[in-house]
């Protein structure tokens, strides 16, 4: 009897291919017999015709009818993924937004420690500068697209000034920040004054930036 042939699990790059006969099989690659191939399923990975002949006690049966199969190469997909507005450290968590040409799920991940990522929700943890990767790994369709990262700025929060020493003749003011304090004077920035105190000794008007 001639066999026949069947397929399943069949994606763009692969199919198996299942003889109708569980015994004796001889598999076909474009009329020449792949070596090895004596099992009643066969793995295609190769675009062309697949055929099977089967062998009992020396007697051989017709060629099956062909089967034939096409690989089918990934398409190439883009990543859409905007530019992220700064932010103030103690701002509420943002959402994430990004698409994929594939229209398949973009995935958000980063190394730094300023932020934490869950899903596509950002929650900030201190400030700095912070870097968030969009990414989309490809199925049988679409090879994995390029990855597309974007940064932003976490300012810190507005620093508050405390006083010591209030009503004698230097006032010291305090920084609520340890570091990273720029000191101002009547509007204008004091050099080197970027301590988290100052000793105020002219009177005016007394500014920080952070």
């Amino acid at each position: 009897m001639t066999p026949t042939i069947t397929s399943e699990n069949a994606t763009n790059s692969a199919v198996t291919l299942v003889s109708s006969s569980t015994d004796g099989n001889q598999w076909f690659f474009n009329e020449i017999a792949i070596e090895g191939a004596t099992a009643s399923t066969y793995e295609a990975t190769a675009s062309g015709n697949y055929t099977v002949q089967v062998t009992v006690d020396d007697c051989v049966s017709a060629i099956s009818a062909g089967f034939d199969f096409e690989v089918i190469d990934p398409s190439e997909q883009t990543i859409t993924f905007e530019a992220l507005a700064n932010r103030t450290l103690g701002d509420d968590p943002f959402t994430l937004t990004a698409t994929a040409s594939s229209e398949l799920d973009v995935t958000f991940t980063s190394a730094s420690d300023k932020i934490s990522i869950e899903g596509n929700v950002v929650t900030l943890l201190a400030a700095g500068r912070a870097s968030i990767d969009a990414d989309q790994a490809g199925n049988d369709l679409f090879e994995a697209a390029p990855t597309v990262s974007r940064d932003f700025c976490i300012n810190p929060m507005k620093p508050v000034i405390s006083v010591d020493n209030n009503n004698t003749e230097t006032v010291t003011l305090v920084s609520n920040s340890a570091s990273g304090n720029q000191w101002f004077f009547n509007g204008e920035p004091i050099e080197e004054a970027n301590a988290a105190s100052l000793s105020a000794t002219n009177e005016g008007i007394y500014a920080l930036q952070v």
